[in-house]
């Protein structure tokens, strides 16, 4: 049975929530300035992405989901456990290029599914994520390089 779109927009919003606020939490916890700069845009940028998607579900009458998951609160307290260990920035540079990927798949996915009146607000936010995510992955790569 094919959930309906507004489950699937309100499933978006959760997990763009968690990217939020790792972001959030990474871009206050990291000890590189200009890494703490980069981290806060992508946490606004991702802020502007989970409110078009809560519009879209309001606009159809629905109500929009305002909350995470608890994945995205396990993920948050992982990445401060593991550097807190000495991991440094580069533990929420891979948490949040892994995430961000995931996000990005998930997104594209549920794009297949969305009627024809909802793709343009999602296609709108494509190039946004995909921008997101070559961020991260640049950061990771430079990260792996260094150490």
């Amino acid at each position: 049975m094919a959930r309906a779109p507004n489950q699937l927009i309100n499933d978006l919003i959760r997990y763009g929530i968690d990217d939020r606020d790792l972001y959030g939490v990474a871009a206050d916890k990291v000890r590189e300035p200009g890494l703490r700069q980069v981290l806060h845009e992508n946490c606004l940028a991702l802020a502007a992405v989970v409110t078009d998607l809560q519009n879209l579900v309001r606009a159809s009458g629905a109500r929009p989901a305002r909350h995470g998951t608890l994945r995205g609160w396990i993920q948050r307290q992982l990445g401060a456990w593991l550097a807190r260990r000495g991991g440094g920035d580069h533990v929420w540079i891979d948490l949040l290029a892994q995430s961000e990927a995931g996000y990005r798949h998930m997104f594209e996915s549920g794009l297949d599914h969305m009627p024809q009146e909802v793709r343009p607000v999602l296609q709108r936010q494509q190039p946004r994520l995909r921008e997101l995510q070559a961020d991260m992955c640049s950061l990771s790569q430079g990260e792996r390089a260094r150490h």
